[in-house]
């Protein structure tokens, strides 16, 4: 699978800062680091919780969207405050360019090898004990979250469980990922996300413009993994209260009996769009549709993590 990703959402997302310096993976809190890789400087951000054994930590990898960078992923998710309570480490890799080569076959370097460089970064947080080889978990959004599901594609015997945020799987590489072995898989997307449409079909910028990439619908793409897992063909749906009375209620599917213990969850947000549930309304509803405050992301991907299995 080649990929060039090109989704011109994350550079709107939230302004970055370059980064170069070294992180002390004994510190705790936000560091940048960076090494090469396959010729190029590759960067990221590493969180420490404070206070919590250094260790064998989980790993949660977190992907920004096309034109963002690990600086702001880490502001509009808010992972790291729910690392330093649950005690887990936080990666926030940059792409080259901003963005990611997620199998579409769209991004300006199209022979970057970002699964190998995302693998190599596991590599070195591995190689001294911080982190757990067997507990790496990946959650994107956009063109990151297309990304992570090529990392469960590909990488599935290293990657325990993968969240993919106003991402569905892109038609390009429909027929060509067969993951390894089952990856939990969890789904969110917005009924009304004007860039990546919940029904599937033509990706748009945040201008209106067709990018020339297509992707299944959310539904498609929940089955897909589902069938991947060896899950029951139907799922068993439920609705979350609306206690924000934001009118963006959310609805889980929830696909059970797959094989070796791992799950596939899809939350609809009703009314939801180009967003991180419960984070920043990083640009105005009438360009990337409404933030739902009816879902918290973090506390959901952290907990959904929690239970997948190896």
């Amino acid at each position: 699978m080649r990929v060039r990703a090109s989704l011109a959402v994350g550079a709107l997302i939230v302004a970055a800062l370059a980064l170069r310096a070294a992180v002390g993976h004994r510190d705790t809190g936000t560091r940048a680091a960076s090494f090469r890789f396959d010729g190029r400087h590759r960067s990221y951000l590493f969180h420490l919780p404070a206070g919590k054994p250094r260790g064998g930590l989980p790993l949660v990898i977190v992907l920004h969207g096309a034109g963002g960078q690990g600086r702001g992923m880490e502001r509009l998710s808010g992972l790291s405050p729910v690392a330093d309570r649950e005690g887990f480490a936080v990666a926030y890799p940059d792409g080259i360019w901003r963005q990611w080569n997620d199998g579409r076959g769209k991004i300006a370097f199209p022979r970057t090898d970002d699964v190998g460089f995302l693998l190599a970064m596991v590599d070195h947080l591995t190689s001294d004990g911080t982190v757990d080889p067997h507990r790496v978990y990946v959650a994107g959004i956009s063109n990151g979250g297309m990304m992570a599901q090529r990392l469960a594609c590909e990488a599935s015997d290293r990657i325990a469980a993968v969240t993919s945020v106003a991402a569905t799987l892109p038609e390009k590489i429909e027929h060509e990922c067969q993951p390894q072995r089952p990856v939990s898989m969890l789904f969110m997307h917005g009924t009304k996300d004007p860039l990546v449409p919940y029904r599937g079909g033509m990706i748009t910028s945040p201008h209106g413009m067709p990018t020339g990439s297509r992707v299944l619908s959310l539904d498609a793409t929940a089955r897909f993994w589902a069938e991947r897992n060896g899950c029951a063909a139907s799922p068993e749906s439920s609705a979350l209260p609306d206690r924000a009375e934001d009118n963006l209620t959310v609805r889980v599917s929830r696909y059970g009996s797959c094989r070796d213990h791992v799950s596939v969850e899809a939350y609809t947000i009703n009314g939801g769009g180009h967003t991180w549930p419960g984070g920043l309304q990083y640009l105005p509803a009438f360009v990337i549709g409404r933030t739902s405050r009816n879902l918290d992301a973090d506390e959901t991907i952290w907990q959904f993590f929690k239970r997948a299995s190896r």
